[in-house]
């Protein structure tokens, strides 16, 4: 799981399988309290009588930071349970299933975004996004480059600069949330896939099959 903002507990209990018992793995991109608030109830979530579970929280050290305070609201029993692993840019980790490889974003000083490698599939995730030059612009391009699906910001940076990066990354896809309040879905994805054909607007809970 990638960032964990408010309503994260609720969205996971609307699935039709119950998904949170997959979660092993919490990653975070930043410190920003949209995208850590729900993190107490996660932990409740996965980790309520069940003594034989853990869940790795990965993420820059500020993020981790924050994050330790909320967990500490549902109580100090499930601090055996969990573990929390800090993430600099080109940070590389194995999971059970594959690799991660940690790159910047210059959203904040250490904002993340990740890589994931799962056998012939690469998967990256952009997070919260600043192209403050030429530089970063290329660095995040290269960051991403040849991924299968490429799920990018499209708040902080326009549909637009997100269809741009996924064409010099040479992804195949490009997946863009999340998206303002009230914005049309359709518009953004129309504006995007002038730049970059193969764009999207996922909705919530919708499935997506590699």
């Amino acid at each position: 799981m990638i960032d964990c903002g408010e309503g994260a507990q609720r969205q996971l209990l609307k699935l039709a399988k119950p998904s949170h018992e997959l979660i092993s793995n919490l990653f975070l991109t930043h410190e920003h309290i949209d995208h850590i608030y729900g993190i107490a109830g996660l932990v409740y979530l996965i980790l309520r009588g069940r003594p034989d579970r853990t869940l790795t929280i990965h993420g820059p050290p500020t993020a981790l930071e924050l994050s330790r305070g909320l967990v500490d609201l549902v109580g100090s029993s499930f601090r055996s349970q969990l573990r929390w692993v800090e993430l600099q840019h080109k940070d590389s980790l194995d999971l059970a299933h594959g690799r991660c490889e940690a790159f910047r974003t210059y959203h904040t000083e250490t904002s993340l975004g990740y890589g994931f490698y799962l056998e012939e599939t690469k998967v990256s995730f952009l997070g919260d996004v600043a192209l403050p030059n030429v530089q970063a612009f290329t660095e995040i391009a290269d960051s991403v480059r040849g991924s299968d699906v490429l799920v990018a910001d499209a708040v902080h940076i326009t549909e637009v600069e997100a269809a741009r990066l996924a064409q010099s990354a040479d992804a195949k896809s490009l997946y863009l949330m999340p998206i303002l309040l009230g914005a049309s879905a359709s518009e953004i994805q129309a504006e995007a896939a002038t730049i970059f054909p193969n764009s999207h607007v996922p909705a919530d809970l919708e499935t997506i099959r590699v």
